[in-house]
C-alpha cells in the first residue's frame, strides 16, 4: 500500500446537492466513515465500514503501484468502480497527495 495513503484519502457523500466529506467515527461496531449532513429531522444514511474504507483504499493502491510498475502516468479523475458490497465510488479528485472519492450508497441501503 502506498505510504500515507490513509491521510490522502478523502471519502464524500453525494446525496445533499453539494458535496459533504464522511467523519470517521468510532461506534460500538467498530470505526465507520458517516455523512453528517441531516434532511430535516433525519440524519444521511451514507455510512462506511472501515473494511469498505480499506477496500476503497486498497483498490486505488492497486492501480496507483500497477501503473507506477508499468512506468505509466496516471490519472484516476472521473473513474468510477462499484465495491463488493455495491457501493458505488467515483474519483472526483485526484494528485499524488490526495485523493477525493464521491460515495453513492444508494443502491447498497437497499
Amino acid at each position: 500500500m502506498i505510504r500515507g495513503s490513509w491521510d490522502m484519502l478523502r471519502l464524500f457523500c453525494g446525496e445533499h446537492g453539494e458535496l459533504r466529506e464522511l467523519v470517521m467515527e468510532s461506534t460500538p461496531r467498530g470505526i465507520s466513515y458517516t455523512c453528517q449532513e441531516k434532511d430535516g429531522k433525519l440524519p444521511c444514511k451514507t455510512k462506511i465500514s472501515l473494511e469498505e474504507y480499506e477496500e476503497i483504499l486498497s483498490h486505488l493502491s492497486d492501480q496507483i503501484v500497477g501503473a507506477e510498475i508499468n512506468g505509466e502516468v496516471l490519472d484516476l479523475t472521473h473513474t468510477t468502480w462499484k465495491s463488493r458490497k455495491g457501493i458505488i465510488c467515483k474519483v472526483l479528485l485526484y494528485k499524488e497527495d490526495r485523493i477525493h472519492v464521491l460515495i453513492d450508497c444508494a443502491r447498497h441501503r437497499r
